[in-house]
């Protein structure tokens, strides 16, 4: 609409110069029509401007996009195993979220070695059917969901569509990795447990969340296309190393 309102305003203030143009012809006044004319080159040399700066614009806009895609590969491909690789192999990660899984987190969970099982509950989830869904009709479902991922309550025959369970070890360390063995003996032994919840969770669940809270166990509110509150955002190098540094701190 601006563009269109300009264009508008340009061919108005030709025709007016025109006009003008004419009637000072009629009229004998060179003068005016040389003021006329120079006004009307003074404006092709707007526009010739205008174009210019928008290409160089357009220049820039791209070198940036470059320098982001290179930044990205490289974060990828080096950055990432060197700050993330096996930092969570000592633990073990509870997820609770809701409609799908976001690949990032997965990616996250693996290169960091942990065994991890996520609870992944339907969009929209109410305490009305969660709870009978659950095979506890009459029990809290903050309570239910605690018990769910932290293993006391085992995970019943449930339908797909309100709850999905995924699980996976990390795989077995290569043979003559110097860190391997200690890994293993402490995930044999004592492995720490945390928890994430991902994301917008619905009231059921967020109660869950405070339950967990309430029986002070470390549980860390992370997401990935918004950020609310003290969630810790994973989608850059930076806030992943901060979500680290928080667990290392939290089992210190």
């Amino acid at each position: 609409m601006d563009r269109q309102n300009h264009l508008i305003s340009l061919v108005a203030v030709f025709l007016s110069l025109g006009i003008g143009i004419l009637f000072g012809a009629s009229m004998g006044v060179n003068a005016l029509v040389l003021n006329q004319i120079t006004v009307i080159e003074q404006l092709r040399d707007d526009i010739r401007y205008s174009q210019d700066e928008k290409h160089e614009y357009a220049l820039e806009i791209g070198r940036l996009r470059k320098e982001i895609d290179e930044w990205a590969a490289l974060e990828k491909d080096y950055l990432n195993p060197v700050f993330i690789k096996d930092k969570l192999a000592d633990y073990t990660v509870g997820v609770l979220c809701q409609g799908d899984l976001p690949d990032k987190l997965k990616e996250f969970l693996e290169l960091g070695g942990c065994h991890y099982r996520v609870f992944l509950f339907k969009e929209g989830i109410k305490r009305d059917e969660l709870c009978p869904a659950l095979g506890k009709p009459k029990e809290d479902p903050g309570l239910l969901v605690a018990d769910l991922v932290t293993g006391k309550l085992q995970v019943p025959d449930i339908e797909k569509n309100i709850l999905s369970v995924y699980e996976k070890n990390p795989s077995p360390s290569p043979k003559g990795d110097p860190g391997s063995s200690f890994h293993r003996d402490q995930r044999e032994t004592a492995p720490k447990e945390i928890f994430f919840a991902v994301g917008m969770l619905d009231p059921p669940l967020l109660e869950a969340v405070a339950e967990l809270s309430f029986r002070q166990k470390n549980i860390f509110s992370v997401s990935f296309d918004s950020q609310q509150g003290d969630q810790i955002r994973l989608d850059s190098l930076p806030s992943r190393i901060k979500l680290l540094q928080s667990i290392q701190d939290s089992s210190a």
